[in-house]
């Protein structure tokens, strides 16, 4: 058996620790962690239709956007402008529709769709997303949050 290169070894374990190992690493969809998440999207749509710079709440102090298209998005100040921006934007209304919850501990990891409209109630967009949650402060906030358009490609 050939050993992976040390290089592979941390993202790995990262992998095999968010996803787990089959027989190894218990996973749970706890429908008391599902339901709390689910309040946090509402909260988080909630809060978006109101300017956007306020959802910046949702996020762990060490939270991570990756948005498609762009860099790597850090710091509590950086996401309030980014989330300001995109609903200066026109895009004045997110939806988010949970397909699954899957919990390790203080850790749950979502996969979802998105919709998001303008004010004028037309499609911006449609996608679907994967939040890792991590649990602060006694509330389940999103860490790291990367979405991307299923839209087909503007040419």
């Amino acid at each position: 058996m050939q050993v992976p290169k040390s290089g592979l070894i941390l993202p790995m374990l990262f992998f095999c620790c968010l996803f787990g190992i089959p027989g190894v690493m218990a996973q749970s969809t706890d429908p008391a962690i599902r339901a709390e998440i689910l309040s946090a999207n509402l909260k988080f749509c909630d809060l978006y239709a109101k300017g956007g710079a306020p959802v910046s709440v949702m996020y762990t102090s060490g939270a991570m956007l990756l948005p498609p298209n762009g860099e790597p998005i850090q710091g509590s100040a950086n996401i309030t402008s980014t989330w300001k921006a995109f609903f200066e934007s026109g895009v004045k209304k997110a939806r988010l529709e949970t397909f699954e919850v899957e919990s390790f501990g203080n850790s749950a990891v979502e996969v979802g769709k998105y919709f998001l409209t303008t004010a004028d109630g037309l499609q911006a967009d449609v996608g679907k997303y994967i939040v890792y949650w991590k649990k602060e402060d006694g509330n389940w906030k999103m860490h790291r949050d990367i979405w991307n358009s299923s839209l087909p490609l503007v040419k």
